[in-house]
């Protein structure tokens, strides 16, 4: 239901009305349920949490479990829309213990269904096995007992699909054909939103099975399924037409390569525009196999185009290493100094695990030698891994075309130090940070005073930002990192990189993060921004961080000589380099800074 117009928002003003009328807590949750889904449709993805734990705690309050487990289930739904996978995994099952309690089968197996695909995504395939096998296993003995149809034949379609999906992203297609065997044939006429991911999963499945297989049967099911793409209702389904060119190009891009290529450019031209979960797929998964095939055709300049594209950047002529991975393929192109083109593509591989330390062959850093700053362009799963390039490169991630020179103004300096992180994430206290004298342009932000609100205030003017806190990245690959900042007065502490993307940054600003973690990207094409980039489009000129542990004492003393240098002029990426060779030939202990990264 979307409250949207005003027509509707009137509708449920005056339902809440009539709810705190009656003075009874079911109908006041009801209201507040539909409250929190006007607040998410408008945007307002705080206040609809905010209400959501608190209707939440009513409904606990007043033993009415049922509406309970619904409004977890939403709040679920929202940690998930946002990628904040961890959380959702926590709140998940939350809502299914509570269903157990509550002795509501169908919720119970709603938040089973939850748990699976939460863990599916982070990437924790043992626990996601573990919640399928489990929910398959139930919708069996449901069936068995004369349960409805309708309800358990998709649980166990999604179940079997799924398992199949995860062992196909194990690499092992033998696995993902026995449990294709097991998954049932449902009736799928009436179609919903939740059935037209089936059918979708059902396509990317049979088609990726083809490609690892060639085998004829493959081929037949997956065409089974393209018929079954297309008729799905484009209200439950936005962006499919996309993604069924995606999946054509995906079959037939080995054998026709121009048909292949021109399917996958007909998906990136549909997808254009549209923000739906479809469509982003068909985006980013054309132009990663646009660029692997390329790679396998030798065409090392295209792929260099083709990912350079593919993040809507320049193309380079010169110094740039062009990087695309998926599952047992990986391509490495690269430009020269000399501005002549070759690269190395891999295909077969074992596991679809990937050592960024070897992934660019010697043969290719030996072409970049001749290089005052070296151009990466790739997306997840390598994007803000360190160590990709030996040390004595001066190198960077390349996100966004450099930005026009700001207006000028006088440098102004905001640094965020030591915030008040909140009691139960255990944190261990930060070093105080150094007292510096009172500077005409320098603000500080410290300790309580370092709450998201005010940084995303003071920073939109700044061209110097620097975090001196901690940072934070689920144990799992889904996720970015996000900043540890002093709670809010709704107690939100977070700087997540949807919040940086929100602001303008007119300074065009040096972006420090010297946190644990800041350079973490999602390891999913489809996973969203990480704090690097979302700070390189709102208007950042360069940010420079890292995906490891930090040091506390040394990283304020290696990021402070980074700072001076390219205030002076130096390039991020030349101070970097630079200044990590002073210090590791000075030290035998500081091979953290190896890992550090910029983004340009």
């Amino acid at each position: 239901m979307r409250w949207c117009s005003p027509t509707r928002s009137a509708q449920l003003d005056e339902y809440r009305k009539l709810a705190a009328a009656t003075r009874d807590p079911w109908f006041t949750l009801i209201a507040e349920n539909e409250a929190a889904r006007a607040e998410i449709a408008r945007g307002d993805r705080v206040a609809a949490e905010r209400r959501l734990r608190d209707a939440i705690a009513l409904a606990q309050r007043e033993h009415l479990a049922y509406r309970a487990v619904r409004l977890e289930a939403d709040l679920v739904k929202l940690h998930k829309t946002e990628l904040a996978l961890s959380q959702a995994a926590d709140e998940a099952l939350s809502e299914y213990r509570d269903a157990i309690t509550a002795g509501e089968w169908v919720l119970e197996m709603g938040a089973l269904s939850d748990l699976a695909s939460i863990h599916h995504n982070r990437r924790a395939y043992n626990l996601a096995r573990a919640y399928l096998t489990e929910l398959a296993l139930r919708a069996d003995a449901g069936l068995a007992a004369g349960a409805d149809d309708k309800i358990d034949c998709p649980t166990r379609l999604y179940a079997y699909e799924s398992l199949a999906n995860i062992s196909l992203l194990e690499l092992e297609p033998d696995h993902a054909r026995a449990e294709l065997v097991r998954a049932p044939l449902c009736d799928t006429q009436k179609i919903s939103a939740p059935r037209a991911n089936l059918i979708l999963q059902n396509a990317l499945v049979r088609s990726e099975l083809y490609r690892l297989g060639h085998r004829a049967a493959d081929a037949q099911l997956a065409r089974d399924s393209l018929a079954a793409l297309r008729e799905l209702p484009a209200n439950v389904a936005p962006g499919k037409d996309a993604l069924l060119a995606y999946i054509e190009g995906d079959l037939i891009i080995k054998d026709d390569p121009a048909t292949g290529q021109q399917s996958l450019r007909d998906a990136i031209t549909r997808a254009a525009g549209h923000a739906d979960e479809f469509s982003i797929k068909a985006r980013l998964y054309s132009h990663a196999l646009l660029a692997l095939d390329a790679g396998r055709r030798s065409a090392f300049g295209d792929v260099i185009a083709t990912v350079a594209e593919s993040l809507r950047v320049r193309t380079p002529d010169r110094c740039a290493v062009a990087i695309t991975v998926d599952a047992d393929r990986s391509v490495v192109a690269f430009a020269g100094a000399d501005a002549a083109i070759g690269g190395n593509y891999v295909a077969g591989r074992s596991s679809g695990q990937v050592d960024v330390t070897t992934l660019v062959p010697t043969s290719v850093v030996e072409r970049m030698r001749g290089c005052e700053h070296v151009s990466v362009l790739t997306r997840a799963p390598i994007l803000g891994a360190g160590r990709l390039l030996p040390p004595q490169l001066a190198w960077s991630y390349a996100l966004v075309d450099p930005p026009a020179a700001p207006p000028a103004a006088a440098a102004r300096r905001l640094v965020i130090a030591n915030p008040q992180a909140p009691p139960d994430l255990s944190f261990p206290p930060l070093g105080p940070y150094p007292t510096e004298p009172g500077e005409p342009g320098v603000t500080i932000l410290r300790g309580a005073d370092a709450t998201p609100s005010r940084v995303l205030a003071e920073m939109q003017n700044a061209s110097v930002v620097e975090f001196h806190t901690h940072g934070f990245i689920a144990d799992d690959l889904f996720e970015a990192s996000y900043l540890v900042l002093s709670p809010e007065l709704d107690r939100r502490y977070a700087l997540t990189p949807d919040d940086v993307r929100q602001v303008r940054l007119a300074a065009s600003p040096l972006v420090i993060l010297g946190a644990c973690h800041a350079a973490t990207s999602s390891h999913s094409l489809e996973g969203g921004m990480g704090l690097a980039e979302a700070f390189l489009r709102a208007g950042a000129r360069a940010v420079i961080a890292s995906p490891d542990a930090v040091p506390d004492r040394d990283a304020l003393a290696f990021f402070a000589a980074v700072r001076d240098r390219i205030v002076r002029g130096a390039d991020p990426a030349v101070a970097v380099r630079d200044e990590r060779t002073r210090r590791l030939s000075a030290s035998h202990d500081e091979s953290w800074a190896s890992g550090v990264v910029v983004f340009q």
